[in-house]
């Protein structure tokens, strides 16, 4: 059988060299949770987390839904679209996270979920998906190394991220005109 003698070419796991170039792996990043106020029965929750900033939304496991001790009712459903097909999953406002990253920890508020269970690269189940709703204004830098000591970098928030040319806080026809006049104009 020739598949069963085939043998990959390129790694899948994070290069072993400290000069070569990672051709495969995964990144996760330690990130604190929390649902309601904190206190003594109600701390910080930790989960390790795949940084996917290709991922349209955010995921956590029913492991840390339960852990954060969520309601039954959802507070909205979402078409979910993968490999197995299309099904309806649960969503919930998670009040409080906070991603540790090199240059200071990142905190946001009511941070939409959708709750999926998924196997982890590193075996075991997955607590859960950072998407690009956390990273779509910033600049990410994930630096990984085999040893553990990788981090993640993440830039204070790039203004102007979503094309307002004229500054206004409205991106509307004003800022296609601005880009219309200047389109063509230089080589870059």
């Amino acid at each position: 059988d020739i598949l069963g003698e085939w043998l990959q070419l390129t790694p899948t796991l994070l290069s072993l060299s400290s000069l070569s170039l990672p051709t495969g792996g995964s990144f996760f990043a330690d990130v604190g949770v929390l649902q309601g106020e904190a206190g003594p029965l109600n701390s910080l929750q930790t989960a390790r987390m795949l940084v996917d900033t290709g991922a349209q939304s955010s995921i956590i496991s029913s492991n840390i839904a339960a852990k954060l001790n969520l309601p039954v009712e959802p507070d909205f459903t979402a078409e979910v679209c993968g490999i197995g097909g299309t099904s309806t999953v649960s969503g919930y406002y998670v009040d409080y996270v906070r991603i540790n990253a090199l240059g200071g920890a990142l905190e946001f508020s009511h941070v939409p979920f959708v709750v999926v269970d998924m196997e982890s690269s590193e075996g075991g189940s997955l607590d859960g998906v950072l998407g690009t709703n956390f990273f779509w204004n910033r600049n990410v830098v994930l630096e990984p190394t085999t040893t553990g000591s990788g981090y993640l970098h993440v830039s204070d928030p790039v203004p102007y991220a979503y094309i307002d040319l004229n500054f206004d806080d409205v991106v509307d026809v004003a800022d296609f005109a601005i880009l219309a006049s200047a389109w063509g104009s230089t080589p870059s």
